[in-house]
């Protein structure tokens, strides 16, 4: 019986080993969407080392002196733009990387 038991202990702490070490491979990402002047800038962050790597660049229709409200939603990036004038909603579907499609 004790047998039985250090066998199952022994399996599960490889189990759960194995399972860390995948995950410890992956690096921790985050994405961050930026407005540059008439674009949008997308970067991948790594959250432990904080290194930024630009993945695109997409171009909106806003005038440069429109303010853009950035969100993000599952698989859409939402932008709301003022002007003194206009007031704009844009919905870009994005990539399975986040980028999103023109």
């Amino acid at each position: 019986m004790n047998t039985i038991k250090s066998s199952m202990v022994f399996a599960f702490l490889c189990l759960t080993l194995l399972v860390e070490s995948a995950f410890a491979a992956i690096p921790p990402t985050e994405l961050l969407y930026v407005q540059q002047g008439q674009n949008i800038v997308t970067y991948s962050v790594n959250t432990k080392t904080a290194v930024t790597k630009k993945l695109s660049t997409p171009r909106t229709a806003y005038s440069v002196a429109t303010k853009i409200t950035i969100n993000r939603s599952g698989s859409f990036l939402y932008l709301l733009g003022f002007s003194p004038a206009i007031e704009y909603f844009t919905v870009y579907s994005l990539t399975a990387a986040g980028k999103p499609e023109p």
